[in-house]
């Protein structure tokens, strides 16, 4: 059993590369470069690893550029065998944000249909499974070779990574849907990231706001908002466990409460990881 963070480097240490492709400027919004930009009296432009956002359109386009070469997105596939239908709709949808469109996006229950639906998915660069029952077993005899089984996290402790003989990078998630939409952000994310060469994925140390006791002998990971009073601050947000789901959609992410860090008190630094870039914090503890 690893800790998160050994996780996440060994996650990101399995990286590959799914090619590239030359595309104009009006089509490479939310794409990233795979190489430096340059104009033509060699100023450089854009660094490799930056994803081409509005404001660097015009840009482009002053400088004559015509084409640029970019990372092309990975052929993926995902498979839910228990759990919430939910579980689809999240990963599709990270990946969808990242520009990634699955090739496949089904339920497989029972063991015949299990193998032929990952016989096929083993066929694209990227497999994510939501839900383990019987899925280890079909991975050995496809020959899947395991990277790591288990991490010291409530949330993700049966968290599977591994890759097929013909490289496909599989990804196994407890069928909880909190546990694919943390472990998602964390270790899905974290591996599209490495094999475009952006940045790590990385929490913000903010203040907590008030005390929490460690309630597992595990690493938690909780829904919180930020607050903007009297500076930025981060508030857990509390909630019975079959509203899970709606304080998730609330949040603007979720601490991470290490074993190793103990009780939290007022004005403790927690890790926070926003579900997305560019969150807005609530002003004077008002949402």
């Amino acid at each position: 059993m690893i800790s998160v963070t050994a996780a996440m480097q060994q996650i990101a240490a399995c990286r590959t590369s799914w090619g590239t492709e030359q595309v104009q400027p009006e089509q490479a919004t939310g794409r990233v470069i795979s190489e430096a930009l340059t104009d033509q009296e060699g100023n450089k432009l854009l660094d490799t690893g930056t994803r081409i956002n509005f404001q660097h359109l015009a840009l482009l386009v002053s400088a004559g550029i015509r084409q640029l070469k970019v990372h092309r997105p990975p052929r993926a596939a995902i498979l839910t065998v228990e759990g919430d239908t939910a579980n689809n709709f999240t990963i599709a949808g990270l990946l969808e944000q990242n520009g990634i469109i699955p090739e496949t996006n089904e339920r497989a229950t029972g063991p015949k249909k299990l193998e032929a639906a990952m016989k096929e998915a083993l066929e694209t660069d990227l497999l994510v499974i939501c839900g383990e029952e019987g899925v280890h077993k079909v991975l050995q005899e496809l020959g899947v070779e395991q990277v790591f089984h288990k991490v010291r996290a409530k949330a993700l402790k049966s968290f599977w990574l591994g890759y097929s003989p013909t490289k496909t990078r599989v990804m196994v998630f407890p069928a909880n849907t909190f546990s694919v939409q943390v472990g998602g952000k964390l270790f899905l994310e974290s591996y599209i990231r490495a094999c475009w060469q952006l940045p790590a994925v990385r929490p913000w140390l903010l203040p907590f706001m008030e005390n929490r006791s460690a309630v597992s002998s595990f690493d938690e990971f909780v829904p919180a908002m930020m607050v903007n009073k009297n500076g930025l601050k981060i508030k857990g947000l509390h909630f019975p466990k079959t509203a899970e789901l709606a304080a998730a959609a609330q949040a603007h992410g979720f601490i991470y409460h290490s074993t190793d860090a103990g009780s939290l008190e007022p004005g403790s630094l927690v890790p926070f990881y926003p579900w997305v870039e560019g969150v807005s914090p609530a002003v004077n503890g008002q949402h």
